[in-house]
């Protein structure tokens, strides 16, 4: 969590971002110069989104990449 907030607050600022799931693929775009950079950064680990929300705060966007996608309409209930 760390690494992307810093990424956000270091470099990216407001920019907007575009997810890519696949290293290769983001890699072609930036060599491509369909897009100006990439970013590679560790997986986020559970308990540090967790603790984040638990503190009511909000994580930075594309820091977290779930699959699959939940479907649209679908309920979440509290684990506690």
């Amino acid at each position: 969590m760390r690494t992307v907030c810093a990424l956000h607050e270091q470099v990216l600022g407001d920019a907007r971002l575009r997810f890519v799931p696949d290293a290769a693929v983001a890699e072609d775009l930036v060599r491509s110069g369909q897009a100006p950079a990439a970013f590679f950064l560790p997986p986020t680990r559970v308990d540090r989104i967790r603790a984040v929300i638990e503190r009511g705060e909000r994580l930075p966007q594309k820091s977290t990449y779930f699959w699959p996608k939940p479907r649209t309409g679908m309920v979440f209930r509290p684990l506690r």
